[in-house]
């Protein structure tokens, strides 16, 4: 097909899921529309209609075609965000030639160069306070605030006498940007903000954990001899978007009176979040794609990430996702090691490595071609090798809002597996050949607290949840959902609940 050449998808049906996930736009989407979002979605978020989105799980009895969705629908959707870049020739030498931005390097004098990505990804209390979207949707009356309303507001909260020439400085000037229990010292904190390679690059590990100590220690200096509290444009849109305080807010939506964790313990565990969103965003295929529909230059790329992280959700996205995770802990204490646990697992979904994908070259049968897959993947392989070895981390992943979209499996993954979380959309590649194998394949997406079960109780309770003084969204939305529809007995409301989001099921019918 040639680098980046067009697929002719020669089966109508793998062009039909083709339209749907990746010439319909999904692929300008690094994370799933959130349920109950707190703004406007903007830019491409706003060109889709969040009600039609959800995962797809594809099942099919003949064992080639996973592997040929994952790579055909992953291959579409990364020369979609390619086309017209820089990237011409798909090797990795000409991926490597594209330098990361959001890593932490020296300037010529040896002075720290990238103090605004530390702002970017370093949990600000203070300013996650004064800038928390759900605060801000709650306090506006049920009116739908836009982004721009929003910055409007929290800037008038932020306005000072004392200018800053710098972003980052007015950011960690700003009063209370570490929890007065927080003891760590800036070794610790540097791990904490660089724990996880870039697409497990051993050396762009290296390079981070060591030059990311400096920016910290500036960072802890400009925090302790702060004289005045200078404002900047930009200040608002960091307390509001950065994905640091954005960890940190999701996180203390899950806190209790009367839990164990400490305000440190959510420091730490929002630090260790906000750098694997850091990951997500370091890719190549993500700076590539905010080049496209942010035009960002590679100076002002922090910006560019903090308006797609305001178009498209992503503390609400955050809330939804972190508020699905604590449920599997079934009411267990929640102290600062689960609160670290809870980031690791989030990371490891955001983080996951894509998958390697051979096909046969029909102009030298002795040739192979290879394919790096990530929006789409297999699950399970016919024997154990590495990719069956990756199940449990791409069951992970794919229940999570961000990549995988797509998930192809053979009937290894049609019984006792959940795929619920950001699904409920059923492809049939193959008709069963009997009633049992439907039921348990859609088993896979008709489960406690599913994506379909969200999206009604959200549309319905949206106000209820806007009218509540509980700081976790989705417990408000339960309870309020609970005390609806009780003619539905024990299943309502976290099994079935009423309203436009059904179970998909879509059927391949072959001559």
């Amino acid at each position: 097909v040639g680098c980046y050449g067009k697929i002719e998808f020669g089966n109508s049906h793998l062009g039909a899921l083709a339209h749907e996930t990746v010439d319909q736009g999904w692929w300008k989407l690094l994370w799933m529309p959130p349920s109950l979002p707190y703004f406007s979605p903007g830019s491409v978020y706003g060109s889709i209609e969040p009600a039609s989105v959800t995962k797809r799980v594809v099942f099919s009895s003949w064992t080639a075609t996973p592997t040929a969705i994952a790579t055909l629908l992953s291959y579409e959707a990364e020369r979609q965000i390619v086309s017209g870049s820089r990237l011409t020739v798909n090797s990795p030498e000409a991926r490597t030639a594209i330098s990361t931005r959001l890593d932490y390097k020296k300037s010529a004098d040896s002075s720290p160069a990238n103090m605004s990505t530390l702002a970017l990804f370093w949990p600000h209390p203070a300013l996650a306070e004064v800038g928390d979207p759900l605060r801000i949707a709650r306090e506006s009356g049920g009116v739908k605030v836009t982004v721009e309303d929003a910055q409007s507001l929290v800037s008038a909260l932020l306005v000072s006498e004392t200018k800053s020439v710098r972003a980052w400085e007015a950011f960690f000037a700003h009063p209370g940007a570490t929890p007065q229990d927080l003891t760590l010292k800036s070794q610790d904190l540097a791990q904490m903000l660089a724990a996880r390679p870039v697409e497990s690059d051993a050396e762009s590990m290296s390079v981070a954990g060591q030059q990311i100590v400096p920016h910290v220690e500036f960072a802890l200096e400009t925090i302790e001899n702060t004289g005045s509290v200078p404002s900047h444009p930009v200040l608002a849109r960091l307390a509001l978007h950065s994905p640091g305080n954005i960890a940190y807010r999701a996180l203390g939506r899950l806190r209790e009176n009367d839990d164990l964790s400490s305000d440190a313990g959510q420091w730490e565990a929002a630090a260790m979040l906000s750098n694997g969103i850091r990951s997500l965003f370091n890719r190549t295929e993500s700076m590539l794609l905010l080049d496209k529909v942010k035009a960002a230059e590679d100076e002002y790329y922090w910006l560019a990430v903090l308006d797609y992280c305001a178009d498209g959700n992503l503390q609400a996205a955050l809330d939804e996702y972190l508020f699905q995770l604590r449920s599997e802990a079934a009411g267990a204490p929640l102290d600062d090691e689960s609160l670290l646990a809870l980031a690791a697992r989030a990371v490891n979904a955001i983080a996951l490595r894509p998958s390697p994908y051979r096909a046969g070259d029909l102009s030298s049968v002795d040739d192979r071609i290879s394919f790096s897959a990530r929006f789409a993947l297999r699950y399970g392989g016919k024997t154990q090798n590495e990719e069956s070895a990756r199940q449990p981390e791409i069951r992970n992943a794919f229940n999570s809002p961000f990549w995988p979209f797509v998930l192809a499996s053979t009937s290894v993954g049609q019984e006792g597996i959940d795929f619920h979380w950001w699904s409920h959309a059923v492809v049939h590649w193959n008709v069963p050949s009997n009633p049992v194998d439907f039921e348990q394949r859609e088993g896979r997406v008709n489960r406690f607290a599913g994506h379909a079960v969200r999206k009604n109780i959200a549309a319905a309770h949206s106000a209820d949840v806007m009218a509540s003084e509980d700081p976790n969204p989705w417990k408000a939305a339960f309870e309020a959902a609970s005390r609806t529809h009780q003619d539905l007995g024990e299943f309502s409301p976290f099994w079935v609940y009423p309203g436009d989001a059904k179970i998909e099921r879509q059927l391949v019918s072959f001559p």
